[in-house]
Parts: structure tokens; sequence; C-alpha cells
């Protein structure tokens, strides 16, 4: 996924990633530091991060990551198709026993649904 991502970087597409489980921010100690820092050695789910931020610092005007706290899965493409599903998209391989589901549509309705449901999500990483 990550060499995907920079490929379409390179072609000057913009990329907003939502991410981070609320039951895992819950469980992280208060006190300073990076809340990127505590996930990341919090579980092996966060392993991804430091190759996305790199991507974050390389197109910084073109690539997000949002810290939303949300089990939810989604794609949006350029306003034309919205995925929905089951699959988590960063930290899943080929090989997994367990069965997904997804559901694609080109609804207009549901992809500006979802665009606006990720776009009013606070940002966990804001202070305020």
């Amino acid at each position: 996924m990550i060499q995907t991502f920079e490929a379409l970087l390179q072609r000057n597409v913009y990329i907003d990633i939502g991410w981070g489980h609320q039951k895992d921010i819950d469980k992280l100690p208060f006190g300073s530091g990076s809340i990127r820092r505590k996930l990341e050695s919090f579980s092996y789910l966060y392993n991804a991060l430091p190759k996305l931020e790199t991507l974050e610092q390389k197109y910084s005007t073109q690539f997000k990551l949002k810290l939303l706290g949300t089990h939810e899965k989604f794609i949006v493409y350029d306003h034309s198709w919205a995925m929905l599903g089951s699959h988590n998209f960063l930290t899943s391989g080929n090989n997994s026993a367990e069965r997904e589901v997804g559901l694609q549509t080109n609804d207009p309705r549901i992809i500006t649904d979802l665009i606006l449901r990720f776009d009013k999500a606070k940002n966990l990483e804001d202070k305020g």
C-alpha cells in the first residue's frame, strides 16, 4: 500500500487517511509525548505509521493523517465511487484466515455523506 500511495502522490493525487482505534487511544497513559509514538509502541497495528509519516512529510500538501479514534473502514475515490467494508486496508495481508466483506458504490449521496463524515470528524491530535 505504501508504494501504491507514493506512486499516486507522484502523480499529484491527494490522499487523506483517518486512523487509530478509540479503544487503543483510551488505553494510552496520560502525559506528554506524541500520541503517534505511544500508539506505535502500543500495538503492531501501527507498524505502518513511520512509513505513512514519511509520506506525510514528503508530500505535505497532498497527504494527511487524521487521528479519528474509529473502527470505520471506507475509501472514497475522487467523488466517483466509495468502498465500505470490514477489511483493515493498511494492516491485514493477503493471507488472512478471517473473512472480510465490502461494498462498492457510485451513489453520490453515500459518497458525499462519507466525505462530510470524514471532514467533520475531529482530529484527536489537535489541541483544544
